[in-house]
């Protein structure tokens, strides 16, 4: 049976990547049903994202919240930025916090960014800018490229800007690389 999940689920996979999206969501929606977590999250993104079909955030969360349910990093990370689209920054901080738990790169991205911007929290660059630091350490891109331009710009001292000059052209041509060879990674996810 689990086979046959698999198999259905790489069936909609590839429904999904030909934009056929109305075909995939009934694939997942069979799977989803069943409880499938990657079926969940994948019927949340075509609804979030307006998919072949109209955008409808209600529903995206549901699914998304199914997922999330059974562990899904990336349906909790989904969840986050949901709720912070739609003004509910707590949630969406506390969702993101959720994925930043099981080691989600992009959700530690993101809260670094409320940190700095003050979304659901008071603004503190410091710890932003140490949330954009550790990120970049465990090998986050986007993270590595803001810690670059922040150094560039005389942050931490003049003697750092040559330091986030050699960083930026560090995080071009890594980004380069890693986008060339799957540019579904997590590593250079937004």
């Amino acid at each position: 049976m689990e086979e046959s999940r698999e198999h259905l689920l790489a069936k909609a996979e590839k429904l999904f990547d030909a934009e056929r999206y109305g075909e995939a969501l009934a694939q997942y929606r069979n799977l989803a049903e069943a409880g499938h977590p990657r079926a969940q999250l994948m019927i949340g993104w075509i609804y979030h994202h307006g998919l072949g079909l109209q955008e409808n955030l209600e529903e995206a969360h549901t699914w998304y919240s199914l997922a999330a349910g059974q562990g899904s990093m990336e349906a909790q990370f989904n969840l986050g930025v949901l709720c912070m689209k739609q003004g509910d920054f707590a949630a969406g901080r506390d969702w993101y916090q959720k994925a930043v738990s099981q080691g989600y790169l992009p959700a530690r991205y993101r809260l670094a960014w409320s940190h700095e911007s003050g979304s659901g929290t008071t603004i503190d660059r410091e710890k932003a800018f140490n949330l954009f630091e550790q990120t970049m350490k465990e090998g986050h891109l986007p993270s590595q490229m803001v810690i670059a331009k922040r150094l560039l710009a005389g942050y931490r001292g003049p003697i750092q800007r040559l330091v986030g000059l050699g960083l930026m052209l560090k995080t071009y041509m890594q980004t380069v690389w890693i986008a060339a060879r799957d540019p579904q990674s997590d590593r250079i996810r937004l």
